[in-house]
């Protein structure tokens, strides 16, 4: 069998590498369709929330594996809407958003009404934005000391 003059790779292999990038791809926006149908299909017929006092922010960036596995802790912390079907879907659907979008979404935690805004920068970064009160913001910042040490 002959490969390309120059190069170390079989012809095959980067066949290969385009179709397995192209089936994560696909998945990806599968998994985020499903997720945003769930989510929006949580938050349909809710009562309206007050205003966030939009006082503090916390905001961050991680790669998404890191999301899922911060938002779900922070989360449950948060209770209310966000320890529920609303903050599972949209946990997974800020992880498998499509790149450049941004988008915001008031949940009812237990502290109050909390803002969550994110943007996709790249396919595997989330930049996160809480807004609210004081209290949200540190509890937030606990949480994520706690989660990063251990």
């Amino acid at each position: 069998m002959r490969h390309s003059p120059g190069t170390m790779e079989m012809p095959w292999v980067r066949g290969e590498i385009e179709r397995d990038a192209a089936r994560a791809e696909r998945t990806r926006e599968r998994r985020y369709a499903s997720a945003r149908k769930r989510r929006l299909k949580a938050t349909a017929g809710r009562a309206e929330l007050p205003p966030v006092r939009r006082g503090a922010e916390w905001s961050t960036s991680l790669d998404a594996d890191d999301w899922r596995s911060f938002s779900k802790r922070l989360f449950r912390r948060l209770g209310g809407e966000p320890a529920g079907p609303i903050g599972r879907a949209l946990l997974e659907e800020i992880a498998t958003a499509p790149v450049n979008l941004e988008e915001s979404l008031v949940l009812a935690a237990d502290i109050g009404p909390v803002e969550v805004r994110w943007f996709i920068d790249d396919v595997d970064t989330v930049d996160i934005y809480f807004f609210g009160s004081s209290e949200l913001t540190a509890l937030v910042g606990s949480v994520h000391d706690a989660w990063s040490e251990g």
